[in-house]
């Protein structure tokens, strides 16, 4: 993933923060669906009706938030050298998973 924000940092193109938090929300969007399909499949049991819509908020949120804290890197990597921008990026992801976990 960060190989993939490097390019669209170094592209040429226009909307570069759209493109980046696009292609990460995408990206992190199948990585939970792959990872936490489970939740479905043990909500299936009160109905695929039911179990669909709230599955779709873990599927969903979650990549949101590391889109975010993608997006936020990009913003910082603009302003700072790649190293500090680089340590930020942790500083947000670890921002992100502890709201993930007290929220």
């Amino acid at each position: 993933m960060l190989v993939a924000m490097e390019n669209i940092i170094r592209s040429k193109d226009t909307n570069k923060g759209r493109k980046i938090f696009g292609t990460t929300f995408l990206g992190f969007f199948i990585w939970n669906t792959l990872c936490i399909y489970w939740v479905y499949n043990s909500l299936k049991v009160i109905g695929p009706v039911v179990a669909l819509p709230i599955s779709l908020i873990p599927y969903s949120l979650g990549p949101l938030l590391m889109s975010s804290a993608c997006w936020l890197y990009y913003r910082m990597r603009l302003s700072t050298k790649r190293g500090f921008s680089l340590f930020a990026l942790v500083c947000f992801w670890i921002g992100y998973e502890y709201l993930q976990v007290t929220g």
